[in-house]
């Protein structure tokens, strides 16, 4: 831009769009980054009562990088403040700390996106069991590689100007093309792609559409798809796979949403085109609302997540883990509630209060031993329909030689389902999940 140039009344104005676009973003990211500081001190108050915690998405490594990696990509466009106020982009070491603040946001939130893909990706296709703490060795090595692609042309060229004014902000300069593609839109561009393609696959398995197994891949045709006997509570499970398929979809939609006109005006420009001052600073303000997004986007597909599971006293009758932490999606309030089991001597009815044996589709088992229920875990239904009475047939106090319960349960539907347990009442201590990484992405519907 000339150096005697001044901005005009509409370049400000859209200079000023982005500039609310990043303090909403920045502002919306606090407020949960904010919220998980929040649930970490509760959580240490709580280990040390020796109560049970249960984690939630804000305590996931990859989830809290994300977070900071859009704080600073809202961070780096504050500083447009001053050059709407002036009227031009003033080089210095404000302008080189807006440059080196963006590049390094947009590089963190393009690899913690592709991480947290590849992350879901391989738990829900492959049911991969990730290792313990693979989060936080992610996140290591994402501001590792960003620091790396950042730093090295920056180290070549520190001789030489190489951030300075582009137009209306601060960063690489026009004649190190190469420079910019390798140092930032390189990764962008990688990963909107493959996020496309594995939030693609995973759409379709949900869907039924293709099948994976012992690293096989095959096609699911329509007759297999059907399941004609499927009885109410199958029915609901294949909704929710549905839906929950769909939601995937938004992910890569948000993140190309929001990168794609910014980068496109900045390639178009590139090869010599003109690009409208109009367009480049609403690609801009789109792009600054990125976080924000995301910070939507988590609230309303994994609403659990940003506001419950609760934290639960330890009880000493039970120490199963509470969920399956492997293989699934994210549980939704749509998806889940957290109800339980108890259960009355005789033949009578079972009251879903206070949980036993998750045995996939709401129902539960309960093991007995002189006349005692021994509740396993904790049990997720479908929220369709008021809380439902399982009645039962069979003896819940076994002989002294075999402590076997065997009951049969029938829902007010007339869906009826046997079970036959062998159990003895389990003592122990409290159980803490003090595991972050490990039961963020992944969990289907209960």
């Amino acid at each position: 831009m000339d150096a005697d140039a001044v901005f005009t009344f509409d370049e400000r104005l859209g200079i000023y769009f982005a500039v609310q676009s990043s303090f909403l973003s920045a502002a919306a990211v606090s407020v949960l980054l904010v919220y998980a500081l929040y649930r970490w001190l509760k959580r240490i108050r709580i280990q040390r009562d020796g109560s049970r915690v249960q984690t939630d998405v804000t305590d996931s490594s990859l989830f809290l990088n994300l977070m900071l990696a859009d704080l600073l990509q809202a961070l780096g466009g504050m500083p447009s403040i001053r050059w709407m106020r002036e009227g031009r982009v003033t080089e210095g070491s404000l302008c080189t700390a807006q440059a080196v603040i963006k590049q390094i946001g947009i590089n963190g939130v393009a690899l913690t996106s592709l991480a947290i893909a590849v992350h879901t990706f391989l738990v829900l296709v492959f049911r991969w069991r990730a290792p313990r703490h693979i989060s936080k060795f992610l996140v290591l090595g994402v501001w590792i590689f960003t620091a790396l692609v950042v730093s090295i042309p920056y180290a070549i060229h520190r001789n030489e100007p190489y951030y300075g004014d582009t137009g209306y902000w601060c960063w690489i300069y026009y004649h190190w093309r190469t420079e910019q593609i390798v140092s930032e839109y390189l990764w962008v561009w990688t990963a909107a792609i493959l996020m496309g393609i594995l939030y693609g696959i995973m759409f379709f398995v949900m869907r039924g559409f293709v099948a994976i197994e012992k690293g096989r891949v095959s096609w699911v045709g329509p007759r297999d798809r059907i399941k004609p006997d499927l009885d109410e509570a199958e029915s609901e499970e294949e909704e929710e796979n549905r839906y929950l398929a769909n939601l995937l979809l938004f992910y890569p939609a948000v993140y190309i949403f929001c990168m794609l006109p910014n980068t496109l005006s900045r390639w178009m420009s590139f090869t010599g085109y003109t690009i409208p001052n109009e367009v480049t600073l609403f690609a801009s303000a789109l792009f600054a609302l990125s976080g924000m997004f995301n910070v939507i986007l988590f609230f309303m597909t994994r609403p659990e997540l940003v506001v419950g599971p609760g934290e639960a006293p330890a009880s000493p009758a039970t120490d199963t883990p509470m969920d399956t932490k492997y293989g699934h999606l994210p549980r939704t309030e749509r998806a889940n509630n957290t109800v339980g089991a108890s259960a009355t001597g005789g033949n009578g009815n079972l009251d879903e209060k206070a949980g036993g044996r998750d045995l996939g589709q709401g129902f539960t088992t309960a093991s007995a031993y002189k006349d005692q229920l021994v509740l396993d875990s904790q049990l997720y239904q479908s929220p369709r329909g008021a809380e439902r009475t399982l009645s039962y047939s069979g003896s819940l106090v076994p002989t002294p030689h075999s402590p076997v319960t065997s009951a049969t349960f029938t829902t007010r539907s007339g869906h009826g389902l046997s079970s036959s347990t062998s159990a003895r009442p389990r003592t122990g201590g409290s159980r803490v999940d003090d595991d972050d990484d490990d039961n963020d992405f992944g969990r289907l519907p209960g």
